[in-house]
């Protein structure tokens, strides 16, 4: 069971586009720096807006904060992107700025100088200090170079969603079967064989694996997705037109990795 109260999400304003029905909402404020707008719900699910969700699922810089509300400490957190396709998030509840009497009586019998004494709270402070950079600094173009590093699939749904040709964010790492079957298919004007192999129950095939995997085969332009819904198989695409290695060769390496990611098989030490 949850509670709704008040929340207030900050973001840059080129984001508005990647969330189908978002520029129509009447909730959305442009700042004064005309860079970043916010969005805000009276009763949000535990003060969190729903559109945090749809950020975090496409890696869409935000501040969010939410309001204090009986045994909820105000919180804001704070979401980044990263180099390599990786999310930095920080979360700061009221109260985190402040440090116990005791640990600072502790280091005065202890020996620690007045410099040590500062120091150590300089550090506490610098954990929970915004993160960087400034969300008015933040460019499409460094969101897009971002994206760029992630998964063929995630790739295509930022596409669409940007090109307004898909109706909502759902799960960017899925890709619709749209009548493929397992064998030679043709995926995004690309020949080749598909092979799917379905995740063992207990084992989680995050969005950060299926990156990491199509990163190690990149060069011979793999895609690794999950095929036809967020709980459905996973699959790897491996195109006809391969240079380096044969085909069946690949197909087998390729295959061998899906294995190891859905826990059909155990990683070789």
């Amino acid at each position: 069971m949850s509670d709704k109260f008040y929340g207030e999400v900050v973001f840059p304003e080129w984001a508005c586009k990647y969330i189908p029905g978002l520029v129509d909402d009447a909730r959305l404020e442009l700042l004064a720096d005309s860079k970043t707008v916010s969005f805000a719900e009276e009763e949000a699910r535990d003060g969190v807006p729903w559109v945090c969700g749809e950020f975090d699922k496409l890696g869409i810089p935000y501040d969010r904060t939410s309001s204090e509300y009986y045994e909820y400490r105000e919180e804001t957190k704070y979401l980044r992107f990263r180099q390599g396709g990786k999310l930095d998030e920080l979360v700061v509840t009221d109260g985190d700025q402040l440090v116990e009497a005791r640990d600072i009586l502790n280091m005065i019998q202890e020996g620690k100088s007045l410099s040590d004494v500062r120091d150590w709270c300089q550090k506490t402070l610098d954990q929970i200090a915004p993160l960087t950079p400034p969300l008015e600094d933040i460019s499409e173009a460094d969101y897009l170079a971002w994206v760029k590093q992630k998964a063929w699939v995630f790739q295509k749904s930022v596409q669409e969603l940007r090109e307004g040709r898909r109706e909502a964010v759902g799960d960017p790492y899925v890709l619709p079967d749209s009548g493929l079957d397992v064998g030679a298919v043709t995926i995004d004007g690309l020949s080749g064989l598909l092979v799917t192999r379905s995740v063992v129950m207990g084992r989680l095939v995050t969005g950060e694996i299926l990156d990491q995997a199509e990163s190690r085969f990149r060069s011979d332009e793999c895609r690794f997705f999950r095929f036809g819904s967020s709980y459905g198989p996973v699959g790897v695409f491996v195109p006809f037109r391969v240079d380096k290695k044969s085909i069946a060769n690949l197909t087998i390496t390729a295959t061998d990795w899906l294995e190891v990611m859905t826990g059909n098989r155990e990683e070789r030490v």
